[in-house]
């Protein structure tokens, strides 16, 4: 039961991101373009969408993640960990150690705390920092 939950779930995201691709890419093709007061993102300003994939990320940290779904386990790296105690949202990036109870909601509240840098500085290390 808990695989077909997990399953529905990771298909409900799949097509999100491809109708959301795909949006964009017939606003491309018809010419329309969102200039930086429009879509909120003006130079230098925070881009969410520039985010790096949250699964990429959290498996190049050296993290092995285990499980099916979006939500996986993994030993934390916010204190010494033995045994599985963080959970990793492979789709969105949220985590929560329940062990420690680091949590966030995104691969850029992860980095921030993984490093203890400010928002700017590591949205800019994400590349997540639109410079047009």
């Amino acid at each position: 039961m808990k695989q077909a939950i997990g399953e529905a779930i990771d298909g409900f995201y799949r097509n999100l991101r491809q109708k959301k691709e795909t949006a964009q890419g017939m606003g491309r093709s018809k010419g329309i373009h969102q200039l930086p007061s429009q879509s909120g993102t003006a130079t230098g300003q925070f881009n969410r969408d520039l985010l790096p994939d949250p699964q990429a990320y959290f498996e190049a940290q050296g993290m092995k993640l285990r499980g099916r779904g979006a939500w996986r386990m993994t030993k934390c790296v916010f204190h010494d960990d033995s045994r599985a105690s963080l959970s990793v949202n492979v789709h969105t990036g949220a985590f929560r150690c329940h062990s420690c109870q680091a949590s966030g909601g995104d691969v850029l509240a992860f980095h921030r705390l993984l490093t203890g840098k400010g928002f700017r500085e590591a949205a800019a290390e994400l590349g997540a920092l639109r410079h047009d």
